[in-house]
Parts: structure tokens; sequence; C-alpha cells
């Protein structure tokens, strides 16, 4: 008897974890958007607009695009495209042959970097050329 629970109860427990990554991280990120200097102003491919530091919400199929802008800098883009879940492995080391089916069908074996930190170039004057003096 105690056998046949211990089974089941191992049955169980695998099968909860079946689909770690659909289950762990959802089907969507939480994307830290940062810029050097602080308090540039950002637009993405999904929509997000605001200024940084700022906190947007990214499927996690979605390849986000940003750009950011600041008076006086040169505007800058990063990419952030999604990668693997470490989660997924969970499927794969745990044999959870259902949840790498799960997480392969709703792309939620796809997550983002916690954060991106775009730099921004100072934009410097060019000098005007200064005409050397006429020669006598």
């Amino acid at each position: 008897m105690l056998r046949s629970v211990q089974g089941v109860v191992a049955i169980t427990a695998l099968l909860a974890v079946s689909s770690c990554a659909s289950i762990v991280t959802g089907s969507e990120d939480r994307v830290k958007i940062n810029s050097v200097p602080m308090g540039a102003h950002y637009e993405t491919n999904t929509g997000h607009k605001g200024t940084t530091p700022a906190e947007i919400v990214v499927a996690d199929k979605t390849t986000l695009q940003i750009r950011c802008t600041m008076e006086g800098y040169q505007d800058a883009s990063a990419s952030l495209p999604p990668r693997m879940s470490g989660w997924f492995l969970g499927n794969i080391l745990l044999g959870g042959i259902v949840g790498i089916v799960i997480d392969l069908v709703s792309g939620n074996y796809q997550t983002h970097d916690d954060e991106v930190v775009i730099t921004l170039m100072k934009i410097v004057p060019v000098a005007a050329p200064t005409s050397a003096p006429a020669q006598p």
C-alpha cells in the first residue's frame, strides 16, 4: 500500500513540473529599460512609451525593439530577442514530454533578459573652421 501511495505521489510530482517554463515564467516577461544618462524618452515596437528608467511587460515570443532619444544626445536603440528559458530545461531533465510539448506550442519556452541598458552618446558641437590669416 505504501509503495502505491509513493508511486502516485511521484507521478503527481512529475506531472506538476512537466511544463516548467509555462508554470514558472508564464507567457510574459517584465523587462527593465534603463539608459545612460537616465531620463531618456523611449519608444518600443510594442507600443510602450515613457521615460527611463521604466519597466514594461513583453510577450515571450516578441523581439523587443527599443529606441531612446534625449536632447543633446544621439538617438540610440537596442534589440532584445527572446532566448530559451532555463526552466524549459527542467522538462528535458525530468523527462516531461507533456511539458516540452506544452512549452513549445505555447511559446513559453522563451524568455527575455531582465534588463536592457541603452547608452546615448553626447553630441559634441563641431567648431567652425577658422580661416588662416592672409599672408603678405
